[in-house]
This record gives C-alpha cells, sequence and structure tokens, in this order.
C-alpha cells in the first residue's frame, strides 16, 4: 500500500493552494510528500549551456515552496524535493503508481462563476492511474468535516481506486454521504460489496430520483449538505462517447 502525496508543482500563483493544502493533508494523515517539478527537456546549445543555472534555479524555487508549505502547517512536515525532466503528462503518468494520491491545482476563469481541470490534470484523472484531489485556486484548508462519495452501478475494481478517502475521513473524523442518482431502469443500485470500503466509517446512503442533469443533482445535493470535499470515480470511455458526453467525474469538477 503506498503512503506518500505526490504534489506536482509549476510555482504558479494557481498551483500554490494546491500545495497549502498537500501540506495539511500530509500532516492530518500522518504520509511523507514529494514535492515534484517536471522540467521539459528542450534541445539547443544555449539552453545547454545553461542548464546547470536553471536546475539550480528551480531547486530554489522548490525549495522556497517547501518552506511556504512547512509555514503553513507550524514546521513538522515530511518531504522531499524533486526535479525531474520530460514531458509533463508523461513523466507523472510514470511515477504516479508509487503514489497513494495526487494532490493538483485547477486553473482559474476570470469571466465565469467556476473552475476548469488543466491538461495535466485532467490527463491524470481520464488515465485513472491513481486518485488525484483537484484543488480550486485560492482555496483555503479547513479541516474536512463531510464529504459527498457520489457513486453510479458500477463496480469499484480495486482498493486503490479509493484508498485516499478512508483515511481522509477518519483523520479528520469526517461524516460520508454516499449519493447515488437512479437513472431509471437500467440502473442496477450500489452494489453489496461497497461495504468492504466503508468498515468503521460514519456514513449515510442517498438515493435521488429527481429529474434533471446528473451533474447538476450531484452538485445540489453537496451544497445542501455543505460538503467540503466531492469524491467521484472516473470510469473510462471510449473516446468517441467521452467526446460527446463526458464523464460525469470530469464534468462534474468542471462546473
Amino acid at each position: 500500500m503506498n503512503k506518500k502525496i505526490l504534489l506536482p508543482t509549476d510555482f504558479s500563483d494557481q498551483s500554490l493552494a494546491s500545495a497549502l493544502y498537500a501540506a495539511h493533508l500530509s500532516k492530518a494523515l500522518k504520509i511523507p510528500i514529494d514535492i515534484v517539478h517536471v522540467m521539459d527537456f528542450v534541445g539547443g546549445g544555449v539552453y545547454q549551456e545553461g542548464q546547470q543555472l536553471v536546475q539550480d534555479r528551480l531547486r530554489k524555487q522548490l525549495l522556497a515552496l517547501s518552506q511556504k508549505m512547512e509555514a503553513a502547517v507550524g514546521g513538522d512536515l515530511e518531504f522531499d524535493t524533486l526535479l525531474i525532466y520530460g514531458t509533463t503528462t508523461s513523466a507523472l503518468g510514470n511515477m504516479v503508481d508509487n503514489y497513494m494520491v495526487v494532490v493538483m491545482s485547477a486553473k482559474g476563469e476570470a469571466d465565469l462563476d467556476r473552475f476548469f481541470l488543466g491538461s495535466t490534470t485532467k490527463y491524470l484523472v481520464q488515465q485513472n492511474l491513481v486518485p488525484v484531489l483537484v484543488i480550486p485556486p485560492d482555496f483555503k484548508f479547513s479541516p474536512i468535516q463531510k464529504i459527498v462519495w457520489a457513486l453510479d452501478d458500477e463496480h469499484i475494481d480495486t482498493f486503490k481506486q479509493i484508498q485516499p478517502l478512508p483515511q481522509i475521513a477518519k483523520a479528520f473524523g469526517a461524516r460520508l454521504e454516499i449519493f447515488h442518482y437512479d437513472e431509471g431502469d437500467q440502473d442496477e443500485g450500489l452494489k453489496l460489496d461497497l461495504a468492504i470500503f466503508l468498515e468503521n466509517l460514519n456514513y449515510s446512503l442517498h438515493y435521488d430520483f429527481s429529474p434533471g442533469q446528473i451533474t447538476d443533482v450531484i452538485l445540489d445535493f453537496a451544497q445542501s449538505e455543505n460538503a467540503d470535499l466531492i469524491c467521484m470515480i472516473h470510469h473510462k470511455r471510449p473516446l468517441l462517447l467521452q467526446l460527446f458526453n463526458p464523464s460525469k467525474t470530469l464534468s462534474s469538477i468542471s462546473k
């Protein structure tokens, strides 16, 4: 069982919120965190001559970020900083299997009261390689008291898909509200094997049969419950279907 948090960062203002959140989560769960920046490899003599200078600058930025994270939680943060080469999606995709959860930022839209996933975050969610916790820009950490877990009628394949969820709930003493939106005659309801993942958790089950767009129904329920965290499992879909009918997880995150 992997017991580490992966925090990719590009040192942007938007990524600071995810860094500070990851620090609080690391301390609450009592697990270490790896802070990683992916350095795209670019050919060319000018770049190669200045490569060491670039590395030194990036390592200083990693150190400065880790100091901000330590200050946010009052010190005692167990972490490593990593500077790796490659394209961001492939580099992270190759390493996420070693982690319990990836904490990443969303990017803000100036004109709309919503946020959308950056390409790297979206890639990791779509690949379903490891749980991804998406943090809105400027989000301030507060102890998690209530979690809404929206589930469809598909089986949970492995514990790794939801490994952080029970640990987060236990660490904060949070209540888990399990929500299922019934989609009609073909809906098979929640699976009985769900109980395996809920041992020693404080939870309740909710079924909804009301008409409406499923993403709106889920978000309305989360708002009515004053949820601090919404959790969903992204089930891979054929590319064409995904283009015309995006998955519920991505639709809800980007709402």
